[in-house]
């Protein structure tokens, strides 16, 4: 019976198909002569993790534990059954048993991955100390581990930690010079205090993703275009925004070919039978990934004053998720520009109907009250409730109440 164990295992380690598909025949032979070996049971729930047999590795697991009072093979137990609740999305359970494998190891050394499993439990559910000491203990056994390290980056800047944070990033590109989501975290750190740093960051993301044939994501093309209109290279944001969307209904809005009364419809702001009747001959498909970055496509327009493809670009965000406050408030402002002062407090209210509280359409709002018939009171109300909505931290509201 150990012979047989013995030879399974050594087929088991050589990694190689055949070996792998004898040695696991072996190790059923062994549980067969006998169905009470924790290091066999232990081998076989791992492999039946890997088919997604889940019911098989817990009963395999939960007897293992019963046969043995090995502290590192109780562990390997524990840590079947905590992975295979991880994969099914019981964390709370997975946790539990994490915590149970580590118990049972006197060092990371001695089995290192349930501490990786364990990180990545408590950094879902926010606990980032406890998490930042787990792939601690998992870099301790292997310093370059770089999924461990980007955990810590994230950890830290979770932590407000930035300084850290990208440091840790940075020895990942060292690390791993093709690890585009490093350079990613890196960009998205440095936006706000370095800008050519995070540009020269992202834009090597792209180029690691475009070597490796892989499709760049919405998000990181997003992210550039940003940067540029931040800095007013509208042509290169505008190329940036445009790859990010790439085909949709938007395209046939930019160049006119969507409807024959584009001009006319471009103005009635809250009228979306347009859409209506493109809708009958035309797929209108938003998916919700590409949303943020139309609106920002349509920030851009308005900054070059293109207010009619601008608006349209608005109306199509509302017709497919009405819910989306920003473009009611962008066309209010577009209105608010060609002095339409009434169409724009009526959209500012369509906004206040989805949420009451949201500060920048209640500071609009006040705004637009003292351009038009209102009563200062009646401004001064809504600057009130954009303060508390805030907590005081909208100036614009509380400089109009000083």
């Amino acid at each position: 019976f150990d012979a047989l164990v013995a030879l399974a295992i050594m087929d088991l380690q050589t990694n190689e198909a055949g070996e792998i598909r004898s040695g696991m025949e072996k190790m059923r032979r062994a549980f067969e002569i006998y169905p009470y070996c924790t290091l066999a049971l232990n081998h076989l729930a791992n492999h039946y993790f890997f088919t997604g047999q889940h019911f098989v590795v817990e009963q395999l697991s939960e007897t293992a534990l019963s046969s043995s009072s090995h502290g590192l093979l109780k562990s390997q137990s524990y840590y079947n059954l905590a992975r295979s609740y991880h994969s099914k999305g019981d964390f709370e359970t997975a946790g539990r048993y994490y915590m149970a494998s580590v118990k049972e190891v006197n060092k990371p050394q001695d089995f290192v991955l349930p501490f990786v499993g364990l990180g990545q439990i408590q950094l879902k559910f926010g606990d980032f100390k406890r998490s930042l000491a787990s792939f601690e203990k998992v870099l301790e056994v292997h310093p370059e581990n770089c999924e461990s390290l980007k955990a810590i980056g994230n950890i830290y800047a979770n932590l407000g930690e930035n300084d850290k944070a990208i440091e840790t990033f940075k020895k990942v590109t060292r690390i791993d010079p093709k690890d585009h989501q490093a350079f990613v975290e890196l960009g998205e750190l440095l936006v706000e205090s370095d800008w050519a740093a995070a540009m020269e960051y992202l834009k090597t993301a792209c180029t690691l993703l475009r070597k490796a044939g892989e499709k760049i994501p919405v998000e990181l093309l997003n992210g550039i275009g940003l940067l540029y209109f931040e800095k007013a290279e509208f042509e290169l944001a505008e190329q940036s925004f445009k790859e990010a969307l790439g085909d949709g209904i938007w395209v046939s809005i930019m160049d006119g070919t969507a409807g024959s009364s584009i001009a006319n419809w471009s103005v009635q702001y809250r009228d979306q039978s347009f859409f209506h009747q493109l809708e009958e001959n035309v797929s209108l498909e938003l998916p919700c990934d590409k949303v943020t970055t139309l609106f920002n496509y349509a920030r851009l327009l308005e900054e070059l004053h293109d207010t009619v493809k601008a608006s349209l670009l608005y109306r199509l965000i509302i017709f497919k998720y009405p819910d989306y406050i920003d473009a009611y408030l962008r066309l209010g402002s577009i209105a608010k520009e060609k002095n339409n002062i009434q169409l724009s407090i009526e959209l500012i209210g369509d906004a206040l109907k989805i949420n009451s509280k949201y500060p920048n359409a209640l500071s609009m709002l006040g705004s637009l009250e003292l351009q038009s018939d209102e009563t200062w009171l009646t401004a001064k109300e809504h600057f009130r409730d954009a303060k508390d909505a805030t907590d005081g931290k909208d100036p614009y509201s509380w400089l109009q109440l000083v």
